[in-house]
């Protein structure tokens, strides 16, 4: 008895069994990876914002994938039906990434970027940082989370009224680190150390704001103006209406927003690059100056208000009766805020491999040395001449 007990268990473990199997995902990694790549790329074809970023750059995207041993292939081309290249799934892996129409990693083409002459005799600078007369330097940092992640030298120059920004991609690679990680490591006057022996010029100040107080200080004055010429679209950025999940997006055009939404303009740049976005601080940057410039010593309880707002959420070297001796000395110089750090003029991105890569490649070739080499997005100065980047600012500034 005790026997066909057991028996009839098993017996019925087994009936009891194919119905929950089907249910188990038994596809292979990969399969999976690329399946669900095919789901993230139809959900990102039919979002508005990625339709208003093929509008702007006047391209279709083929929703309808061609196929070979390898890949699957997403066309990428013009109204007339020239081929740009394609976003591809990598059938082994599951990964994404564009390629030309040839097959070979690449992006596709876009507007041409104005790049800088550089000198065939770059000047070999001191290593001990400059001390400007008659001006005023203060790094303005930014921060989100751990890491900062907006750096700005502004130069106040008394002789002519007027203040420069370079803003300084955050990717910036300097004594085996990108230069976010110093303040995050060392503290910010490590950090300012290090930035004006990058730039050549000694820093007097320096600020790093959390970004929430960036909000509060745009919503105490009343919100900002700003004009766009160009549309900006993050994938990034999720944004909730009416219950639908899509992408931030705004069409060109004359917008009035408050702190949340300067926030995120400022932040978004995984559709335009670091640079563009530093361009787009700089706008935020002019319209936030010029509400401030309206408010006079009358205005000293909302000035101060202000300047309290900023700094209890910063560390920084500058007090409260300092800061607002500044604003008032300053608050009329021209900003002059269309310089950024770039590859268009002095700065160029190393070869690297991503880890996903190294990954791949790796499952394929176990004698790889992938892991040795560079694997993350870094800028550096062209021919790693540092003094191109000193030579820079002192073409800005002086």
């Amino acid at each position: 008895r005790d026997t066909d007990e057991v028996i009839l268990k098993v017996s019925d473990l087994f009936t009891a069994l194919p119905p929950f199997i089907e249910k188990m995902d038994v596809l292979p990694s990969a399969q999976r990876r690329v399946i669900a790549a095919k789901q993230t790329l139809a959900q990102t074809f039919d979002d508005d914002g990625f339709k208003l970023l093929l509008k702007e750059a006047n391209l279709v995207v083929e929703t309808e994938a061609r196929s070979d041993a390898y890949r699957l292939y997403y066309d990428i081309k013009r109204f007339d039906g020239t081929l740009l290249g394609s976003i591809v799934i990598e059938k082994a892996t599951g990964i994404v990434e564009v390629v030309n129409p040839d097959g070979t990693p690449g992006t596709v083409p876009g507007s041409k970027k104005k790049t800088l002459d550089l000198p065939s005799d770059v000047p070999v600078f001191s290593n001990t940082p400059l001390s400007s007369s008659g001006a005023f330097n203060i790094l303005i940092a930014g921060k989100h989370g751990a890491l900062i992640d907006t750096i700005i030298f502004a130069h106040l120059d008394e002789g002519t009224s007027t203040i420069d920004l370079v803003s300084i991609p955050r990717d910036l690679y300097y004594k085996g680190r990108k230069i976010n990680r110093y303040a995050d490591m060392y503290g910010m006057d490590e950090f300012a150390k290090v930035m004006s022996e990058i730039v050549g010029y000694k820093l007097d100040k320096y600020v790093m704001i959390d970004m929430y107080a960036f909000i509060d200080v745009v919503d105490l004055i009343g919100g900002i103006d700003i004009h766009l010429e160009d549309a900006v679209v993050d994938p990034s950025y999720k944004t909730l209406d009416n219950g639908v999940w899509g992408t931030m997006h705004y069409e060109p055009g004359n917008y009035h927003l408050g702190g949340k939404e300067s926030l995120r303009l400022a932040r978004s740049r995984h559709t335009s690059s670091d640079f563009a976005r530093a361009a787009r601080q700089h706008k935020i940057l002019e319209a936030i100056q010029g509400k401030l410039r309206n408010l006079g010593v009358s205005d000293a309880t909302v000035v101060y208000d202000i300047l309290k707002t900023v700094l209890n959420q910063t560390s920084t070297n500058i007090g409260l009766k300092e800061a607002a001796s500044y604003y008032f000395k300053y608050q009329n110089f021209k900003l002059n805020s269309s310089n950024v750090l770039s590859t268009a003029n002095v700065l160029t991105v190393p070869e690297y491999i991503t880890s996903e890569e190294c990954a791949a490649l790796k499952s394929t070739d176990e004698m790889s040395e992938c892991d040795s080499a560079l694997q993350a997005y870094t800028l550096v100065p062209k021919n790693e001449n540092w003094n191109l980047i000193k030579w820079y600012f002192q073409g800005v500034f002086e």
